[in-house]
C-alpha cells in the first residue's frame, strides 16, 4: 500500500490517496482535480508504472477534495469508479452538496458556494460489508456515515489496515466537520472501535497527532479522541439552547462557539431535534 500526499488548502496540508500496486494499479480516493497530474501520476511513474495501468478508483465519500480527480482518470485512462449508493447522487452532480446544505442552513451556506470536480457516473455501487479485490488484497467497506452520507472506510483484515477518508476527524483546529448526521459520525465511530485496526490511513492531517497514517495506540487513541470530540460539542451546543430564554438561530448558536464548524453545529441541531 502506498500512501500519495496530494497537496491541498494550504501548505504542508494534503488529501490522502492510496494506491494498491500489482499487475494493474487501484487507488483509493483520487484527490481534487489538480491532484492526478500534481502528485498521483508523478508519484507512480516513480515507480515505473503507467497512467493507463491505472484500472479502478475507490472513493471512501463523494466530496471534491476525494473524488475531484477521478473524472479526468475515468476518461483518459478507462479507470472504473466505485462509490457507495449514497453518495452516488453527489458524484454525479458537483452541484447538489450546496444545494442541500443551502436549504438546511441558508443563514450559513449560500448557493454559490465553490464547486470544484466534474460529474461523472459510477461503475461500481458499493453497500455496507461489500468486499473488494484490488490486485492481492480484499478491502471490505464499512458504512459510516457522518461526515457524508454515504461515507465509508476500507478494512484490509490481513494487515489491520483501516483507510478511513474523512469517516473520523480527531480533534481541534474546527474539527469534526459533518455534513450529514452527527448522530450518524457518533454511531460511526463506535462501530469502528470494535475492528482490530493496527495502521490507520486518514483522509487529511487531523488533529491531534497532524499526520496521515497512525499505527498502534495512536489509531486508537484517535477514535478516542474523535468520539470525545463530537460528545463534547454536542454538550455545549445543548448547553447553550438551554440556557437561553429565546429562540436562537443557527448564527446565535455559532457566535457563542466559535471554534467549531458552523455546518457541525447545524448538523448537531438537526440531531437534537429528532
Amino acid at each position: 500500500m502506498h500512501h500519495i500526499r496530494c497537496p491541498f488548502s494550504k501548505p504542508g496540508y494534503f488529501t490522502s490517496v492510496c494506491a494498491i500496486l500489482g499487475k494493474a494499479v487501484a487507488l483509493i480516493d483520487s484527490g481534487t482535480t489538480a491532484s492526478p497530474e500534481e502528485a498521483i501520476l508523478p508519484y507512480l511513474k516513480q515507480l515505473g508504472k503507467r497512467s493507463h495501468e491505472i484500472t479502478i478508483i475507490v472513493l471512501t465519500h463523494a466530496h471534491f477534495d476525494h473524488c475531484g480527480g477521478a473524472p479526468a482518470m475515468k476518461r483518459k485512462f478507462g479507470a472504473r469508479v466505485a462509490v457507495h449508493a449514497l453518495d452516488r447522487s453527489l458524484m454525479e452532480d458537483p452541484t447538489l452538496l450546496n444545494r442541500q446544505l443551502n436549504s438546511r442552513f441558508p443563514e450559513i451556506y449560500p448557493l454559490d458556494s465553490i464547486v470544484d470536480y466534474e460529474g461523472m457516473k459510477g461503475d461500481l455501487i458499493l453497500h455496507d460489508q461489500d468486499e473488494t479485490t484490488l490486485e492481492d488484497d480484499v478491502l471490505r467497506a464499512i458504512h459510516t456515515p457522518g461526515h457524508s452520507e454515504g461515507s465509508i472506510v476500507l478494512i484490509d483484515e490481513d494487515a489491520g489496515l483501516c483507510i478511513s477518508g474523512d469517516s473520523i476527524q480527531g480533534r481541534g483546529e474546527g474539527r469534526p466537520l459533518l455534513f450529514s448526521s452527527s448522530i450518524d459520525y457518533v454511531k460511526s465511530i463506535k462501530r469502528l472501535m470494535k475492528e482490530e485496526i493496527d495502521t490507520l490511513i486518514l483522509g487529511h492531517p487531523f488533529p491531534p497527532f497532524n499526520k496521515g497514517i497512525l499505527r498502534g495506540e495512536e489509531g486508537k487513541m484517535f477514535l478516542i479522541e474523535s468520539l470525545k470530540a463530537i460528545d463534547e460539542l454536542r454538550e455545549k451546543v445543548s448547553e447553550v439552547i438551554d440556557q437561553s430564554n429565546e429562540t436562537l438561530s443557527l448564527s446565535d448558536i455559532r457566535a457563542r462557539i466559535p471554534k467549531a464548524q458552523p455546518v457541525t453545529i447545524g448538523c448537531i441541531i438537526e440531531g437534537l431535534r429528532h
